[in-house]
């Protein structure tokens, strides 16, 4: 295929080559995704790609003076490029999902090679059993075998600069980890970051607006502002050790982007897993370091997700199926308290927790309440198959629009399970599930 497309460029653009000096990026799609654009950025300018019916696309007259690099945008696929001026690149973009990934040809492809990841240590695991100063030891040998590969290449100094310090940050961003893992892998709670350690941290991650594009530098600053503020911490809930990272952002962080895409990550990543009953101490602290509209609004976003199947909110209407394919609502159910399971066959935790819920319809059968298990299986059939396979009985629905209730209830992990009122309206998203004794007590409170 690449063969192919390559000498279908070359007779279709010979001319280009011949009469023009200018740098030009030339591309070849397969598995585009219908609506969306890709598009070239390079600083604060944006180069849209239009993409024929065959797949081919191409940006011509690219205004180089200097070596640049640009990141190519495909919806949630990205690809940083190395671009030079007169220089033209070929890339063969694959974006089906069991081969995603990219081919360079051209005068700049074995530089974006590197640039994507070529010769970099991708086998390496580093050993968090390994006391401080070796371990600081093991990731210092590691860059120093790529820069050894990398200087061998014989590249301009421009470039071979560009890449060893991209890598310093894929390499020692494990320095960040290395405190939660060390104590985790030990299984000892005694254990901190030295100062020897925290200031090793502190020089070589250094504080670069320019950086934050890659992924390598995001984890790495997200690790060293880990190892500053949970210093002994371990034991403190989820909450106070945000406020001890929001602290340190607040008096060490000097960049405002970087303080904006740490405070931004920290907070968001809270509220996703906690809910918003915090949010008022929170956001302080955000309205403070985040003035990105993009990012205020997908903020708002998820705070009004969690609005939704928030306490008294009415609860999702599903429409689903039973084992006789009879369509059923949660309108169904109005006048009792109802307690959802969802579930998936190929979840042994899910099944277990099927097991726990028979015992739940035994324990209160005599009061007003439904437990009702979701299935979140993709064919109708899969599940009916393991209905009889494994008995199971009770009120079994297949979730016809359960990608919507995954939606509406944020479900990130199965079982999952709420409770709704005989109203319809919410008790508590996020309950426990039928084994936990919280379950019980509440329900003793409620009915």
């Amino acid at each position: 295929m690449f063969k192919l497309w390559i000498c279908i460029f070359i007779i279709s653009f010979f001319w280009t080559c011949q009469s023009s000096d200018s740098s030009f990026i030339r591309m070849k799609v397969d598995g585009k995704e219908a609506g969306i654009i890709p598009v070239l950025r390079i600083g604060e300018n944006t180069y849209p790609f239009v993409i024929d019916s065959a797949g081919f696309a191409e940006i011509n007259d690219l205004p180089l003076s200097i070596p640049t690099q640009g990141l190519l945008q495909y919806g949630r696929y990205r690809l940083f490029l190395y671009l030079e001026p007169e220089k033209n690149l070929d890339i063969y973009l694959n974006l089906f999902p069991h081969s995603l990934g990219a081919e360079f040809r051209g005068a700049g492809a074995l530089k974006n090679e590197i640039l994507n990841g070529k010769y970099g240590e991708t086998d390496f695991v580093p050993d968090y059993t390994l006391d401080e100063d070796t371990f600081m030891r093991s990731l210092e040998a590691v860059k120093q075998q790529y820069d050894r590969k990398i200087d061998s290449l014989h590249l301009d100094s421009f470039f071979t600069g560009l890449v060893k310090e991209k890598f310093k940050y894929t390499i020692f961003g494990y320095l960040g980890k290395y405190p939660e893992k060390h104590a985790k892998t030990l299984r000892t709670d005694t254990y901190k970051p030295s100062e020897v350690y925290r200031d090793y941290l502190r020089i070589l991650i250094k504080q670069e607006k320019g950086l934050l594009e890659y992924e390598d530098y995001r984890q790495a600053l997200l690790g060293w502002v880990e190892a500053y503020s949970n210093n002994g911490l371990s034991g403190n809930t989820d909450f106070e050790i945000l406020l001890a990272e929001l602290e340190c952002i607040h008096h060490s962080v000097a960049r405002p982007q970087l303080a904006e895409f740490l405070t931004d990550h920290y907070i968001s990543d809270y509220v996703s897993r906690n809910g918003i009953e915090r949010l008022e101490q929170l956001l302080p602290y955000y309205e403070a370091k985040v003035k990105n509209p993009e990012k205020r609004e997908r903020f708002r976003q998820l705070c009004e997700k969690w609005r939704k199947k928030a306490s008294g909110a009415p609860a999702f209407d599903f429409n689903c199926i039973n084992a006789d394919s009879v369509d059923i609502r949660l309108r169904d159910f109005r006048g009792k308290f109802v307690y959802l399971c969802f579930w998936n066959t190929s979840c042994a935790s899910s099944v277990k927790s099927l097991l726990s819920l028979k015992e739940m319809e035994r324990k209160w059968k005599n009061k007003p309440i439904c437990f009702i298990g979701i299935s979140t299986d993709q064919e109708e059939k899969v599940w009916k198959k393991f209905m009889v396979l494994h008995e199971i009985h009770g009120i079994q629905l297949f979730g016809k629009d359960v990608m919507q209730q995954i939606d509406f209830y944020q479900v990130r992990q199965l079982p999952y399970f709420v409770l709704i009122d005989p109203e319809g309206k919410i008790v508590k998203a996020d309950m426990t599930s039928p084994a936990d004794p919280a379950t019980a007590r509440l329900l003793q409170q409620v009915l």
